[in-house]
């Protein structure tokens, strides 16, 4: 909703901007993205495979993977023992088909990827290395022996 608002006022301005300046055009505002799917799709941004949705319990938080959530043996009420959460709502639609609407949901990112994507960035393993004086040679360490808060 937040993304649309902003693209919304970005074509008004731009709109505003070619009426008040006769000689002024941008060619393709009449048939700009205006939502965040569609904006996705014009510039390939696909982040389906590197964002995961799980769906959980909001009582005690259950992680259900999403490909779960129209299986038939998936009950609204929580599985969990001592659990009433609500894990899904259900809306009928025009058509007659059943959508079922998850009432917590989590993006998840496994870290592997996470840290491959950051990697990425351009210099960024450079700056991680920044600490290194000449004398720093990587090399395997015993575990440090501080604990709790001495650590640190």
């Amino acid at each position: 909703e937040v993304s649309r608002i902003i693209v919304d006022g970005v074509a008004r301005a731009l709109s505003s901007a070619c009426d008040e300046s006769p000689g002024l055009e941008f060619d393709g505002l009449h048939s700009m993205a205006r939502t965040l799917p569609a904006l996705k799709k014009r510039l390939g941004v696909n982040l389906n495979t590197v964002i995961t949705y799980l769906f959980l319990c909001p009582s005690c938080w259950a992680v259900h993977d999403s490909s779960a959530l129209y299986d038939e043996d998936l009950h609204e009420k929580c599985g969990e023992d001592e659990c009433e959460g609500i894990l899904y709502t259900t809306k009928l639609l025009a058509s007659g088909k059943e959508k079922r609407k998850p009432t917590k949901v989590l993006p998840y990112v496994p870290p592997h990827h996470a840290i491959q994507h950051w990697l990425l960035r351009p210099g960024k393993y450079r700056q991680l290395q920044e600490w290194r004086t000449e004398a720093d040679q990587p090399a395997q360490v015993p575990p440090a022996t501080m604990e709790g808060m001495d650590a640190f």
